[in-house]
């Protein structure tokens, strides 16, 4: 394995789990993050943030496998 390959390597396991954690303030407490915003929280906040997680998570699952 070359530096290059380790490198993006490394890069794709940290970009992962870091939209995992994305994905998962987002469905489990998306009201502490939208609060640093300014931003109430309401059903259709709710829905548009679930769907961001499911993104977030989706994203993450990509850069799992192509690590």
């Amino acid at each position: 394995m070359n530096t290059v390959s380790l490198q993006f390597h490394r890069l794709s396991i940290f970009t992962a789990l870091l939209f995992f954690v994305l994905a998962a303030v987002w469905m489990f407490i998306p009201e502490k993050a939208l609060a640093g915003w300014g931003v109430g929280f309401n059903d259709a906040v709710g829905l548009v943030s679930r769907r961001a997680a499911a993104m977030h998570a989706g994203i993450g699952v990509m850069f799992w496998l192509v690590r």
